[in-house]
């Protein structure tokens, strides 16, 4: 078996399941890969922004951020989604934050940088390996437990 088909993720998981075919095309010849949806591209947008925000605190600074991972029109009549539409959300769970859970928590630090796009790798049976990311962690203000947080 080809070792680019024994990296598996939590997206690749996903494509397996969906089209079998489709994740054989992908792994074997990257350049299979579809450009971003308006639906990623949203996703990415707001997870630039929340991510920034937990980190630095400052929602202007979120915003700018985010505002780069937008990589399309503005708006797209078809999908009901835009930039606007994503820009709007981010500054929404901003301000839900303090009436949340949330609160109570800080971002995480390991060797003075903060916990975020924590790579990692697992080694597997049969040379497989389980990679991925965690988006970001948190650690609670008072009694210190750990709050994992990832997109899958």
């Amino acid at each position: 078996m080809d070792s680019r088909l024994k990296l598996i993720s939590p997206s690749s998981i996903c494509l397996l399941h969906s089209c079998p075919r489709k994740y054989q095309l992908t792994k074997l010849w990257p350049e299979f890969e579809n450009e971003d949806s308006i639906h990623t591209l949203y996703g990415k947008m707001f997870h630039v922004g929340i991510q920034e925000y937990l980190v630095h605190g400052n929602l202007q600074l979120a915003l700018l951020k985010a505002a780069t991972e937008w990589k399309t029109d503005l708006y797209d009549f078809l999908k009901e989604k835009s930039f606007f539409h994503c820009w709007n959300a981010i500054e929404k769970f901003v301000f839900l934050i303090p009436e949340t859970e949330i609160a109570n928590y800080e971002i995480a630090y390991y060797n003075d940088k903060p916990c975020v796009e924590l790579g990692f790798c697992i080694e597997l049976p049969n040379k497989f390996y389980y990679r991925g990311f965690i988006d970001l962690v948190l650690q609670h203000k008072y009694e210190g437990r750990e709050f994992i947080v990832t997109g899958k």
